[in-house]
């Protein structure tokens, strides 16, 4: 027999506890549960298969759909940060060339910088991609 023990429990025993009893859950129990469901699932698949289909498709199409509104959303933020960096990098240059800055500094620092303009040029690039085979599609889930 398996019994699992309820986490928040024995995290909060010593200080403000979130579980004030010991709950246990037997995992055997548990596990023929989901197996049932499963069982259930597949056998409605199986017989309804075009309901089925549908309530997938239609499941997938609202996750795509909010996938698709924080990928729009996150667009102007790397934008934004972009648009950023390349200023504190043009500042820093300027710096880097009246010896307001170390040389050491100023190549650290502008590695940093770059690295992190490099990578959200690769998420942008990727977010568009995605956007667009969204689009494609006629803004239904693939």
């Amino acid at each position: 027999r398996h019994i699992a023990y309820c986490s928040e429990y024995h995290k909060g025993k010593a200080r403000n506890p979130k579980c004030h009893s010991p709950h246990i859950m037997d995992a055997d129990l548990l596990m023929q549960t989901v197996a049932d469901v499963m069982k259930k699932i597949a056998e409605y698949s199986i017989s309804n298969r075009a309901d089925f289909e549908a309530l997938v498709k239609k499941s997938l199409d609202v996750q795509q759909t909010d996938r698709t509104k924080k990928q729009q959303k996150r667009v102007p933020q790397i934008r934004a940060r972009l648009e950023q960096i390349e200023k504190v990098l043009d500042k820093l240059y300027e710096d880097n060339a009246l010896g307001a800055i170390p040389q050491d500094r100023y190549e650290q620092m502008s590695q940093k910088y770059s690295e992190e303009y490099y990578t959200l040029k690769a998420e942008l690039a990727e977010i568009k991609e995605q956007l667009s085979a969204f689009e494609n599609a006629g803004g239904r889930a693939q």
